[in-house]
């Protein structure tokens, strides 16, 4: 009801100040405060503007809301077309090869870089909503602006990581990002071609569809679900703020300046902004464990294979991954390799380089064991890296999914993905690396409908690394890795027993402590 003495205009503006200054959300405000996503690519964080605006120079929360839903919310072939929408943009048509690659390098930066600890003072005080909230309501309380210890030293710590110095500043993984995304570029390309997988990639001026782009994205997602969660921080940043949508883009507008530089003109730090600054706060990468000893830069193994691997496997499998077997550091023997490999039954990543230099490898879902037939799983799929980057899944067509063999007189020996249904062509294998560890080979195999992974079908190996990726349950351990009572010198008795009638000293008996076993004797 109007009261009197009050227009109607006075009313809409006492009432609705969110819509109002919805209307104005501009660009920058949109990425930084409502998104928290401020070091966003500037090309990307324009085309993604541009389609939430509709072509306008401002949005209001309706325009976030909608484009959130298409971009989240709906159907999967809703969601590809919309992510396809942002690639492509400022144009609806197919995008040049030129065009894909750089977006492709900006999203797997952004997938990469590291996000910038916020104190719990930062993340609520910063963030606009939170203050005009705390401003009506009068509940701001002083006291709880100021950061813990730990909280501070955090905070200098991310600050100094966003500035460039100090002992925690990011690696820059650029130059591989490049090398990355050009192969992923060339690798969607292909899809053009249509199902049949082709190494012709001398067509004259490539383009990416819609419809190439689907089928890429169904192989190889990690651009796709990157581009699809770009707006995860709305809602999730207005609700840490305790607020609703709607008044956070109403505050991060009446934030704005009234002349906003284009996103990425300067450096933000984790003072500036109310998200991670730099990496979605929505997308976890696998974390490495057990590396104390292996030189980290040497790995075949790398961030930015790890954010394109991780996209093609379920959550579960995305934790931790150790890694088993390399043989630079270990050497290039079949024993150890699936020794390794047997003590720590699990799903694993295979990482081959030949001395051509090309990158490929295989994910198993099933532990490495002696067999003379094929086994696997459908979710088995194998994929080459360099110098062009593809995913090729089961197709269906057969189960032969995993190969192990040693000691076979009449069969390979070695570890292979994929195989020959025809008797006759017994050996061929879509992957296949000899007991040697020293050759391979690598066909076109229905199993997974795949190029041949290596520069030439049959290669020599320059090395090998063998990842796990999730640790075996107890049950599945060997009986000599279970855990149990007692002390770590009580076990293997009769291996001790053998060893010491062969005139071997146990010199461990006389580390024993008096009065039996303690607590730091066990595993």
């Amino acid at each position: 009801m109007i009261s009197r003495g009050q227009s109607l205009g006075d009313l809409q503006t006492s009432q609705s100040p969110a819509r109002n200054a919805a209307a104005g959300l501009t660009q920058a405000s949109f990425l930084q405060q409502l998104c928290g996503l401020p070091g966003l690519d500037p090309s990307l964080g324009s085309a993604l503007f541009s389609l939430v605006a509709g072509g306008k120079e401002s949005a209001n929360h309706t325009d976030v809301l909608v484009f959130k839903a298409r971009l989240e919310r709906q159907d999967e072939d809703t969601r590809l077309r919309c992510c396809y929408s942002i690639l492509a943009h400022p144009t609806s048509g197919p995008i040049a090869l030129p065009a894909l690659q750089a977006r492709i390098a900006a999203v797997a930066q952004l997938a990469l870089s590291p996000p910038a600890p916020r104190t719990k003072a930062a993340a609520g005080a910063s963030h606009p909503a939170a203050a005009a909230s705390a401003a009506d309501t009068g509940s701001a309380n002083p006291e709880s602006q100021t950061p813990e210890p730990e909280e501070t030293e955090t905070a200098a710590a991310a600050a100094a990581a966003a500035s460039g110095s100090g002992p925690d500043t990011p690696p820059d993984h650029t130059p591989a990002l490049d090398q990355l995304a050009q192969a992923m570029a060339h690798g969607a390309m292909l899809c053009v071609q249509g199902d049949s997988p082709s190494d012709n990639t001398s067509s004259s001026s490539p383009c990416l569809d819609e419809e190439s782009y689907v089928r890429w994205c169904k192989a190889c997602p990690a651009v796709q679900l990157v581009l699809s969660r770009l707006m995860s921080g709305v809602g999730r940043l207005a609700s840490a703020a305790g607020t609703s949508v709607a008044a956070a883009a109403a505050a991060a507008a009446a934030a704005a300046p009234a002349h906003p530089q284009s996103v990425g003109a300067s450096p933000v730090t984790a003072a500036d902004s109310d998200g991670p600054v730099g990496s979605p706060h929505f997308l976890s990468l696998p974390t490495l464990v057990g590396t104390s000893g292996y030189n980290l830069s040497s790995l075949l193994l790398q961030p930015p294979l790890i954010w394109l691997l991780s996209s093609c496997l379920s959550r579960d499998l995305c934790q931790e991954w150790r890694p088993l077997f390399n043989s630079e550091r270990d050497g290039k023997s079949f024993n150890t390799f699936l020794g390794r490999a047997q003590a720590s039954p699990g799903p694993t990543l295979l990482l081959v380089k030949d001395a051509a230099g090309h990158l490929f490898g295989g994910f198993a879902p099933l532990p490495w064991v002696k067999s003379g037939a094929f086994y696997g799983e459908f979710t088995t799929f194998i994929f080459r890296i360099e110098p062009v980057a593809q995913v090729f899944r089961a197709t269906g067509i057969n189960s032969n999914f995993q190969w192990c063999g040693i000691g076979f007189k009449a069969l390979p020996s070695g570890i292979g993905f994929g195989g020959a249904q025809a008797k006759d062509a017994l050996g061929q294998f879509a992957l296949y690396v000899d007991s040697t560890l020293d050759s391979g080979m690598s066909r076109p195999i229905a199993t997974f409908g795949n190029v041949p992974l290596s520069g030439e079908q049959k290669f020599q190996v320059s090395s090998v690394e063998l990842w796990l990726l999730k640790p075996p349950e107890e049950e599945d351990l060997p009986p000599d890795r279970k855990a149990g009572p007692g002390s770590v010198l009580d076990r293997h008795v009769e291996d001790k027993a053998i060893l010491a009638a062969v005139g071997y000293s146990m010199h461990s008996e006389g580390l024993r402590r008096p009065g039996g076993p303690r607590p730091e004797d066990d595993l």
